[in-house]
């Protein structure tokens, strides 16, 4: 039991933690600097089609886990 929480709080922190990401991707980089190549994963993923179909994949697994969790949280509330 105490497994299942720790997996729904894990994907429940992806889910949080890739919405943050897109929030937070600079709009503006800064200046070209030669020589000086920057890779922004988490701007891949807000930009890119492969990324938001990771994302949306994920939103996807999270709400199935949540939805198959629900049914635990309710009897554990109850039992306490």
């Amino acid at each position: 039991m105490k497994l299942l929480a720790i997996g729904a709080f894990a994907l429940a922190s992806l889910a949080a933690g890739s919405a943050a990401a897109q929030a937070q991707a600079p709009a503006n980089p800064g200046p070209v600097l030669p020589g000086v190549c920057v890779f922004h994963n988490d701007r891949l993923l807000a930009q890119s089609t492969a990324g938001q179909s990771v994302q949306t994949g994920m939103q996807r697994l999270v709400t199935e886990v949540q939805g198959e969790l629900a049914p635990y949280g309710a009897s554990l509330q109850s039992e306490a």
